[in-house]
């Protein structure tokens, strides 16, 4: 009884943020604008603010102060949702490029082979037709008929003519059959339904990106003045896990069509919507490295640093 009770509580736990976070993309798909990572946005954040809190405890930062840790992860779980919000938009481009040129290929191709299909089309029907008004015509009015001869005979070649276009519209749409050109008329039309999902998802995501970066200059200054330093202290030393592991969530995610550039491009375009000034950032990174350096130094033995000094000469 027990066990069931559980697996009913943990079930109610779990479902809760997954049902508002379907409520909210249930309302949006309503509005016109579908969204399909709302929920991966959402555990991915989560997941992030994990990881910076277990960092943070290790190093014993956590403890000594709570408040400025759950600060710091609830900063890192928006920069890591909006990085991989970015990160989609920027996904959705490649892939618009890269059905647009399909589209552009392919487009001219099955408009000319339309075109001709339906000229074909007509031709066919007009040698039926002939042939029913020549069968018809009496045998007493041989000019009408040499007249429809004439007739039958520059449509048959007009067919023939027709039929070689096809064939080469054909041949260079890379298919065999007409079968396989109407099997490539459905995808291009799916290739351009997807545009339109694309699209779609990328209002959404631009809007929630836009949200995300309001909630995130709002929160950014809420730290008194005299702890900023500290806290910008303790995100530069965390930087390079949370980098590593958003590395491996992104692969992860995206697989093979991961692009390290795309990353990059991602976290620039978070830090320019944040507000962020990289500048700033830099020179304090160069600050704490240099003076870990010279930390190390003092604390070398005497033969130690004259070795080194020798090494600078």
């Amino acid at each position: 009884m027990m066990i069931a009770a559980n697996i009913i509580s943990m079930t109610i736990l779990f479902a809760v943020p997954l049902l508002l976070v379907a409520m909210g993309g249930m309302f949006s798909e309503h509005s016109g604008v579908i969204n399909i990572a709302l929920e991966g946005m959402m555990i991915i954040g989560a997941l992030f603010a994990c990881f910076t809190l277990q960092g943070l405890d290790q190093s014993g930062f956590g403890p000594a102060h709570p408040q400025l840790s759950m600060f710091i992860a609830i900063l890192v779980a928006g920069v890591t949702g909006m990085i991989f919000t970015q990160y989609h938009l920027l996904h959705n481009e490649m892939q618009k490029e890269v059905i647009h040129d399909w589209m552009n290929h392919f487009n001219p191709i099955l408009n000319k082979y339309n075109t001709v299909k339906k000229k074909l089309k007509a031709k066919v029907t007009e040698r039926k037709e002939l042939n029913v008004k020549k069968e018809k015509t009496s045998i007493l009015n041989p000019i009408q008929h040499i007249k429809l001869n004439q007739q039958l005979t520059t449509v048959t070649e007009e067919i023939e003519e027709l039929k070689s276009r096809k064939e080469q519209l054909i041949f260079q749409a890379e298919c065999s059959t007409d079968k396989d050109m109407t099997n490539l008329s459905k995808k291009y039309d799916q290739m351009n339904n997807n545009l339109d999902i694309l699209d779609s998802q990328d209002i959404s995501l631009k809007k929630q990106l836009e949200k995300d970066a309001a909630a995130f200059r709002e929160e950014k200054f809420h730290p008194e003045p005299e702890q900023y330093t500290e806290l910008l202290d303790t995100i530069i030393q965390i930087r390079p896990d949370f980098r590593d592991k958003l590395i491996e969530q992104l692969k992860g995610t995206f697989g093979k069509y991961y692009d390290y550039h795309r990353r990059d491009i991602a976290a620039n375009e978070v830090d320019y919507l944040n507000v962020e000034d990289p500048d700033v950032f830099s020179h304090r990174a160069w600050e704490l490295e240099y003076q870990r350096k010279q930390e190390m130094r003092r604390n070398q033995p005497a033969w130690a640093k004259k070795k080194s000094y020798d090494m600078e000469l």
